[in-house]
């Protein structure tokens, strides 16, 4: 399943909604910066690594800065360099 019909489906919705009233709407990650306030739901496995995507124990809740700075560092991260 591609991510844009995963986050626009009813399904996620109401796993988002579980994860959101689980964690108390208090992010779970809590970078500096962290505002608190969870609005996002993250996957702590990438889907990317084989992460599932409704796994509820597989989400938890994010505020928009911690998750968007975790995206961010792992789409960045320095790969080994090659040797030529």
């Amino acid at each position: 399943m591609d991510a844009h019909r995963c986050y626009n489906s009813a399904t996620w919705r109401k796993v988002r909604l579980v994860i959101l009233e689980r964690d108390g709407y208090i992010c779970q990650i809590g970078l500096d910066g962290c505002t608190e306030r969870a609005t996002d739901v993250d996957h702590i496995i990438p889907i990317e690594a084989d992460g599932e995507w409704f796994d509820e124990n597989n989400l938890r809740a994010a505020c928009k800065h911690c998750n968007s700075a975790r995206v961010f560092r792992a789409s960045h991260r320095r790969r080994p360099s090659r040797d030529l």
